[in-house]
């Protein structure tokens, strides 16, 4: 699985992680300081390819904050 965060307003795509295997007890944290994103419009995306039809996915708890920092 990969989690990537696009910049609508500048079509610029950021890879935040990539998964493989496993993850169910993964809690992943990334921040990002103020890469030009002011007032612009930003897409979470997450991607996958499944191993096979059994495979499952899912994704919980998902959280965007920002942080006004001096």
């Amino acid at each position: 699985m990969k989690v990537t965060i696009t910049d609508v307003t500048t079509g610029t795509t950021v890879t935040t992680d990539t998964f493989s295997g496993d993850t169910w007890c993964n809690s992943v944290s990334h921040s990002y300081n103020s890469p030009g994103w002011k007032g612009h419009q930003l897409k979470l995306k997450f991607s996958a390819v499944l191993a096979n039809t059994l495979t499952s996915v899912k994704v919980t708890n998902v959280q965007l904050w920002q942080q006004v920092t001096n």
